[in-house]
């Protein structure tokens, strides 16, 4: 697992993981219309998300045990072409946690997505 909470961390991910171009512009445009919300006075490579409300991506299949432990504050559920998005509330601040269809297993993979 990967917390993002800043425009260098996207750039990290970029460059270390072997991932599919449409995903990681999906995650970027999710953080760049959070710094056009709250980043007042920040330049975009200075902005960065609280711990508490900030964006992760998912990589290992041990990850779910984390997603499950949070799974009564699911507030949606997005099952894209290429992968899901999952908004999680805690304390009124959203958590938006990414990752690869078949990251997870076939099972799991169908739970989310019903």
């Amino acid at each position: 697992m990967r917390r993002i909470q800043t425009f260098a961390d996207i750039k990290a991910l970029k460059q270390t993981e072997n991932l599919p171009a449409l995903y990681i512009e999906e995650i970027k445009q999710q953080f760049v219309g959070m710094f056009e919300a709250e980043g007042e006075g920040k330049t975009l490579d200075t902005f960065s998300l609280p711990t508490h409300a900030c964006l992760y991506h998912l990589n290992e299949s041990d990850d779910k045990h984390w997603l499950f432990g949070l799974i009564e504050q699911v507030e949606f559920i997005e099952v894209e072409k290429e992968y899901y998005r999952i908004g999680i509330m805690q304390d009124h601040q959203m958590n938006i946690v990414y990752f690869l269809k078949g990251t997870f297993t076939e099972i799991i993979e169908t739970w989310l997505a019903n």
